[in-house]
């Protein structure tokens, strides 16, 4: 079931993405034919967002399933976070003219969803039955929403550099498909709405993740609380979005200065948790043990 689910979310990906592709041929080679087309997201296109994430869900549910526990690795983390992010630019493409982010959004959703396949993780085998599975959600939609955080920050940072590229905008013979996608991008004010709600409510459900893992770490892990890498990058990743959001509610920052501080939070997330499990797992291969704890 697990490889039925995943393939059949991956097919719903690229066949979602082919008109859109086509579209985008067309806007390569005539400009002005089909912006606008890309840009909106209409009611039908809602509806279709809506069936994508609820089989990328199944796939990830099935994912996570094991003999007689459940599966947990980078793989599933990196699956959580897309579907998260075609979530979260469905709901927020009704404010805002943001369907070109789907060019981008779609064909990443359809690898994440595949990539369990390839490395299904270790079988979690830990105490706090209920209990550590809210913990654990509340970690994967923490974790998720800062990293889409993070993507919107690079996707921002080559969107000024396109606008600072003027003959990008303006030869019509330099005009490539790159180039048209991030012409197609929304302004980069809506980008920055968008990025500090991300943030915001991965900050709110990452301060969660913290005060149930440290203030209840015996219960659901089974043993006292150490503070190891993982607790450690955590702390500070968690210190580094609430200076930024402070500072953006206090001394309205933004631009470069915030950018900075979204990729330092990143890093350090990366590296309390997903960037070593990706080591372990990809690069020394090491599947059959978890560090969830």
């Amino acid at each position: 079931m697990t490889m039925t689910f995943a393939a059949l979310s991956a097919l719903a990906y690229l066949v979602f993405l082919a008109p859109l592709l086509g579209a985008l041929g067309r806007e390569v080679r005539a400009p002005g034919t089909a912006a606008q087309r890309l840009r909106e997201v209409r009611g039908i296109d809602l509806l279709a967002v809506f069936g994508l994430t609820l089989l990328h869900a199944l796939a990830f549910a099935w994912a996570m399933r094991g003999e007689d526990a459940f599966r947990f690795g980078f793989a599933q983390a990196l699956s959580a976070m897309m579907l998260l992010a075609v979530a979260f630019f469905a709901i927020e493409s009704v404010r805002a003219p943001i369907g070109a982010i789907r060019l981008v959004l779609y064909p990443a959703s359809a690898v994440s969803v595949l990539l369990p396949l390839l490395y299904p993780g270790a079988q979690t085998n830990v105490g706090g039955g209920v209990a550590f599975v809210a913990h654990l959600t509340l970690a994967l939609v923490s974790y998720g929403m800062l990293s889409l955080a993070a993507l919107h920050a690079v996707a921002m940072v080559l969107i000024d550099q396109s606008l600072h590229a003027r003959g990008l905008r303006t030869d019509p013979n330099t005009r490539t498909w790159i180039s048209v996608l991030l012409d197609l991008a929304p302004p980069l004010l809506v980008m920055e709405r968008l990025l500090f709600r991300a943030l915001t409510v991965g900050f709110v459900l990452l301060t969660a993740t913290l005060v149930t893992g440290i203030g209840f770490h015996e219960y659901l892990f089974g043993r006292p609380l150490r503070f190891d890498h993982k607790t450690v990058f955590s702390i500070l990743s968690w210190a580094t979005f609430g200076v930024l959001l402070f500072g953006r509610w206090q001394y309205g920052w933004r631009g470069r200065l915030a950018l900075r501080y979204v990729f330092g939070g990143f890093i350090a997330l990366m590296l309390a948790y997903i960037g070593t499990q990706f080591v372990f797992e990809v690069l020394l291969g090491d599947r059959k043990s978890t560090r969830l704890n």
